[in-house]
This record gives structure tokens, sequence and C-alpha cells, in this order.
């Protein structure tokens, strides 16, 4: 997230989170939510509805938390997101974040996934996957992967449906293909993880790791599943 000072001749300080300025001295934003039609009951001049504890908005815009989910979670998905953020990567969640519809991410323990009827993708903030390339996806890459799932089916919920029923693909279906060999690579090269003519991999397989953060590849143990897919 980029931090900035402004605003000094009203004498007030403003720390530009480029979807809003925030007055620190206040604790308020100086702009209203540009969402707040979403949350009549919410002042729209508050971030978080005055609980960045348990919240946080990198974007100002549609990403939702689901209920319920840890503090732990909230971090790690920060620390995922800034990682994309940082090398230029974000670009599927920010796109998505952009969309009129809002979109829910909520934690789980076991493989990471997008369900169209909840509107709400599932995230292990914990789970590498492994792959016969020899490429291990960070769980901010896999993160990206079910974001571009998200996003295709707001735009065209009708195409995201019929590519998931194409199973004639090396992928599992068509639009695992889809979001694979294409935005999976750019997130990838954008990270520097890829070198000229690699790919992160060629099927949607996998073996799942445990690693110590949302970022890394530095695995800590093994989740033996066969034939795990991702």
């Amino acid at each position: 997230m980029r931090l900035s000072m402004c605003n000094i001749r009203r004498g007030i300080n403003e720390h530009d989170f480029e979807a809003r300025r925030q007055m620190p001295q206040l604790g308020l934003f100086s702009m209203q939510d540009p969402l707040k039609w979403d949350n009549p009951d919410v002042s729209p001049y508050l971030y978080c509805a005055a609980n960045p504890i348990r919240f946080t908005d990198p974007t100002g815009m549609k990403i939702e938390f689901a209920n319920n989910v840890s503090e732990a979670f909230v971090k790690d998905y920060y620390v995922a997101y800034s990682f994309l953020k940082n090398n230029n990567a974000s670009f599927v969640i920010d796109d998505l974040d952009k969309r009129e519809k809002t979109y829910y991410i909520t934690e789980t323990n076991n493989g990471s996934e997008f369900v169209s009827t909840e509107r709400t993708i599932y995230w292990n903030p914990n789970r590498a996957l492994y792959t016969d390339n020899i490429y291990v996806l960070t769980p901010a890459e896999l993160l990206s992967h079910e974001a571009d799932h998200a996003l295709f089916y707001d735009i065209n919920p009708e195409s995201s449906i019929s590519r998931h029923r194409d199973t004639n693909s090396p992928y599992g279906n068509k639009e695992d293909e889809r979001v694979i060999t294409w935005t999976e690579q750019e997130v990838a090269k954008k990270l520097g993880r890829l070198q000229e003519g690699e790919t992160t991999r060629e099927n949607h397989k996998g073996i799942p790791y445990n690693v110590i953060s949302p970022d890394s590849d530095d695995i800590d143990g093994v989740v033996v599943i066969n034939n795990f897919s991702q």
C-alpha cells in the first residue's frame, strides 16, 4: 500500500491510501468511501467500519472478509496482497475489486477454491502447491488464481460455468486451462519466479505443502494427498 504525506497547506497531514486520504490526527478519512451505498448504516468516513483490528481494506473497494474469519487470516491476506501489489502482480485482485458486485474471502484448511454460488473465495494462507514442473505456487499465487475465477465469473457467468463443465483439457477443464496458461504465468513472471521458457505447470495437479507464510515457498511440512488438484 502506497503511503505519502500531503495537504500541508491546510495544516493537516494526510495519509494517501490510494482509494482515499486519511487524517491521522482525527482518525477519519477526508473523503467518503466510494462504496458507501453498500453499507448505509456505517459512516462513509470510517475505515473498516471502525474495526481495523479485525478487518483490512487494502484497495477501498469490493472484496470483503466473510463473517468470523480470524485476525491471523486477515493479516495473512494483507501479506499476500502486499506481496503481489509490490511486484505489480495484484492486477487480478484489483480488477475484481472494481466490479459492481461484492465478493467474499474466507479461510479454509483445505485447498483454495472459488465457489460461484456463494461469490466466495475459500483460501488457505498456509498451503502452497508443488507442481510437476518443479515449481511451488505460493499461497499468494493461489489466491490470485482463485480471484481470476471469480473475476471471469463476474464478467461472464455463463461462459465460466460452461468452461468448468468442459473437461476436454489436460488442465482438468477449460476454465482452469484459461487461468493457468494466462494469468498464473503472468503473475509468476511479475514475481520474478519463472525463468525464460519455464511454466508453472501443464496440468491442474500438484502436491500441497505447508509453508511459513502466504508469500513463501519455504516448505516446512508435507500434506500427503495423491493426485491433488488445485
